[in-house]
Parts: structure tokens; C-alpha cells; sequence
């Protein structure tokens, strides 16, 4: 069974609530700079570990694309994945 998803972009750390479960949050303008010299790796690792939690989980590839696409948008913000709790 597939589980319900989604993803946001917020200035202030995300916080569940209700029936959501936050299973993956970053600020992307942050981890590029934990990456220092190599950003291309930092981003295929996210990349890595959404893939992870989509097996994980049974979510559709598309949440991979769609994180990674939202966290272009959003360097500055919190980009989080949240899950509906069954």
C-alpha cells in the first residue's frame, strides 16, 4: 500500500502535525556548504538517501524528483518530506 506524501518549503523548521510525519527535511544552501569543494556529491547523496526512504516507505520515484526540483527553488528555506501516518 502506498502511503500519502508531501513536500514543502518553509523559512522556520518544519513541524508535524496531525496525521504527518516528517521523514526528511534539509536547508539546501546549507548542505552545499557542508559539501565545500564537491556540491555534485552532497546532492547525489540527498539523492541517495530520498531514494532510500522511497523504498522505504513505498513511495513513488517522482518524490525523489520532486524533492530535489523543490530544493532548487528553495536554497534558503527548509525543504521537508512528510508522510500521512496510517
Amino acid at each position: 500500500m502506498e502511503c500519502k506524501w508531501k513536500i514543502t518549503a518553509t523559512e522556520e523548521s518544519p513541524h508535524p502535525h496531525e496525521e504527518w510525519v516528517l521523514i526528511y527535511s534539509i536547508i539546501p544552501s546549507e548542505e552545499e556548504k557542508k559539501g565545500g569543494d564537491k556540491p555534485r556529491i552532497v546532492w547525489q547523496q540527498i539523492g541517495d538517501e530520498l531514494t532510500d526512504l522511497a523504498v522505504e516507505y513505498d513511495l513513488p520515484f517522482e518524490v525523489v524528483t520532486e524533492y530535489l526540483k523543490k530544493t532548487e527553488k528553495h536554497v534558503n528555506r527548509y525543504v521537508s518530506l512528510f508522510i500521512m501516518e496510517n
